[in-house]
């Protein structure tokens, strides 16, 4: 392509739409190996005119929060950033921050700047307010979170994480979903709510400090073990002998005939009844 062509070229470009086209979205798809999630505009293309840049909004359609706004898909760029960063150039310019004023003068007017792009989206993502990608920010671990859409919930719900990304529910997880508590809905608001959140993560039972799990199987039993002080797994059949075995068996498959043959014949109307399994166990002509 001559210097004429290519000026006329881009000249054509710098005056194409921002706005992902179907035959972009399809080109960003074959460079990433994966349907891109939410093109919002197409912020750089390269001298062939592809998409090499996209613009993301900063909250996703399934709810997750987004804050890299400008996503690299061109494979021979994206390459380049990796061998800087592979390089140690991330490293280096860190340190370059720490001691080049001017350095950090411009570093600081960027992020300024991809905030202000990003926030001139108009979608409200208070958990990644001020924070580009790569960035620094605050969080809250235990206190009231502002300024968030609480219109779903009522006040007062507890919330927990659910089990899709990026979603709160009140239902309480159940397993093998993880239970994470999250918080408390102090205002319910679209736009000014709060929640108290004080996040508590659930435990298995292998996670607490005294008990051991290995190679766990079913119909194995926790017992307690004074040599390691600790509670362990193990197979019911190791605290069972042989006649004690067999009698467990026998007592089991005759609890369940005779359970099976009940009447109540012979049985007042409001009778209180209880069960023994006595009965069984001299049935199996062993006792444990």
């Amino acid at each position: 392509m001559s210097i004429d062509n290519l000026s006329n070229s881009e000249t054509l470009r710098s005056s194409e739409s921002r706005t992902a086209s179907q035959s972009d979205l399809d080109t960003i798809e074959n460079q990433l190996g994966r349907t891109p999630r939410d093109v919002h505009a197409i912020s750089y293309r390269c001298p062939c005119g592809k998409p090499a840049v996209v613009e993301t909004p900063p909250r996703l359609s399934n709810g997750e929060p987004f804050p890299t706004f400008y996503y690299a898909t061109c494979p021979r760029l994206t390459a380049a950033i990796s061998t800087l960063e592979t390089t140690g150039m991330m490293e280096s310019m860190s340190q370059r921050l720490e001691t080049d004023a001017e350095l950090a003068g411009a570093y600081a007017a960027a992020h300024d700047d991809y905030i202000a792009a990003r926030s001139a989206l108009k979608i409200d993502v208070p958990e990644i307010e001020n924070i580009s990608a790569g960035g620094e920010g605050f969080i809250v671990t235990q206190g009231i979170v502002k300024n968030i859409n609480t219109d779903g919930f009522n006040e007062g719900d507890i919330l927990y994480l659910s089990a899709s990304a990026g979603v709160l529910t009140t239902v309480k997880p159940q397993a093998p979903n993880h239970y994470v508590f999250v918080g408390v809905v102090v205002k319910k608001n679209s736009s000014s709510g709060r929640i108290y959140v004080k996040p508590q993560n659930g435990y298995e039972l292998d996670e607490l400090h005294d008990v051991r799990i290995t190679s766990v199987a079913n119909g194995d039993i926790i017992i307690w073990n004074s040599a390691s002080t600790l509670w362990m797994n193990e197979p019911i059949q190791n605290y069972l002998n042989t006649a004690s075995a067999a009698a467990y068996a026998s007592a089991s498959a005759y609890t369940d005939s005779q359970i099976n043959a009940l009447t109540t014949t012979d049985i007042e109307e409001g009778s209180n009844l209880y069960f023994t399994n006595e009965r069984a166990i001299n049935a199996g002509s062993a006792t444990y």
